[in-house]
């Protein structure tokens, strides 16, 4: 009987570690111990939230290197939007000295069509003064060709300046064309104006004149 009791705890065993054996698995006989978690510092707690909040907003913490090149761009971009603005320093001596550059230019186009109306003008007077001329010394011609015909009429075709102030017909004839053309006196260099018309000589401080 007592045999009996003493093998009875050991076949009761050996069904459980043969049925064990089985099939494969120990969850009958032991408990699954699972490690407790581990207790995180403040500093831990810290750097998973910097991690969350880097993932929530998208962001990564920076170097220093990387925050100070960040601020140069972003000073960079502030001098740009100022100088575009006109509102830097460096912006208001460039408008200045583009006023200035722009003045100047508008002085010099202005002091140029000034200077071209004023040749223009001049032009026009020296046009008209030698139109006036032309005009004139047409007139005048009239009293060089009746010079040319008294001097046809003379001996060998020539008369002298003395005969035509001093001779009576060539007074009658020449007296009121001089008056009719304004012509103040007939000399040597009023008379070689027409060339065409008179041919001029001189020979022993006489002067004669004979038709072209």
């Amino acid at each position: 009987m007592a045999r009996n009791q003493e093998g009875s705890p050991q076949s009761k065993t050996a069904v459980i570690e043969e049925s064990s054996e089985e099939d494969g698995s120990d969850d009958g006989l032991f408990e699954r111990i699972t490690p407790a978690p581990k207790k995180k510092t403040g500093m831990e707690r810290d750097e998973d939230l910097e991690k969350d909040l880097a993932a929530q907003f998208q962001t990564t913490t920076l170097t220093r290197k990387q925050k100070e090149e960040l601020e140069e761009q972003k000073k960079a971009n502030e001098e740009e939007a100022a100088r575009k603005a006109g509102t830097s320093d460096q912006a208001k001596a460039e408008l200045e000295k583009l006023a200035e550059v722009r003045a100047r230019r508008d002085e010099a186009a202005k002091k140029k069509i000034e200077d071209a109306e004023a040749a223009k003008k001049k032009k026009e007077e020296e046009d008209t003064k030698a139109t006036a001329a032309d005009e004139a010394t047409e007139k005048i011609r009239e009293v060089a060709s009746a010079i040319a015909a008294l001097c046809k009429d003379g001996k060998d075709g020539t008369i002298t300046i003395n005969q035509l102030n001093q001779d009576a017909k060539c007074k009658k004839i020449l007296k009121p064309l001089l008056k009719k053309h304004n012509v103040k006196a007939l000399n040597k260099a009023w008379m070689e104006k027409f060339p065409d018309i008179l041919k001029i000589a001189e020979e022993n401080n006489m002067v004669t004149i004979q038709a072209a």
